[in-house]
């Protein structure tokens, strides 16, 4: 199976995405590794990866081709966590949804192992909320 996220918890839409707020104040993301039946020895490196989607882009859209906003390769562990630099450019950056994704693909060495849709996880989509009393920049 493909990696499934666990934090943050968010809600499955009737399209078949996740969606939930983004996590300003702890920016971590974890998710199950996948489960290979036939393959107990499997070991897995995982890619994350987070796009901005632009206002009228489909979701799935954002998640294939959008223009990626954080990504780290090769993680070793299922979670990533974003640096609070990051998360500070991205609040300041104008985008106001993410579309996060996470691919799990066998670790050098590891057995090669099928994965349901490819290793890619369920989509998450990511609402950035503007903090209260935050002051708005002039966008005059």
């Amino acid at each position: 199976s493909a990696p499934s996220f666990v934090q943050p918890v968010a809600v499955e839409t009737e399209l078949g995405y996740l969606e939930t707020e983004f996590p300003v104040e702890m920016p971590r993301f974890a998710w199950t590794p996948p489960t290979a039946n036939n393959v107990p020895a499997a070991r897995f490196v995982y890619d994350f990866k987070m796009m901005r989607l632009i206002p009228g882009q489909e979701i799935y859209d954002a998640a294939e081709r959008g223009a990626v906003a954080f990504q780290q390769l090769g993680l070793l562990t299922p979670s990533c966590m974003i640096p609070q630099n990051v998360v500070v450019s991205l609040k300041d950056s104008g985008t106001e949804t993410f579309v996060v994704r996470v691919t799990a693909r066998p670790a050098p060495g590891s057995p090669r192992v099928m994965m349901t849709n490819g290793g890619r996880s369920q989509i998450m989509v990511l609402k950035l909320n503007k903090e209260k009393g935050e002051s708005e920049k002039d966008k005059e």
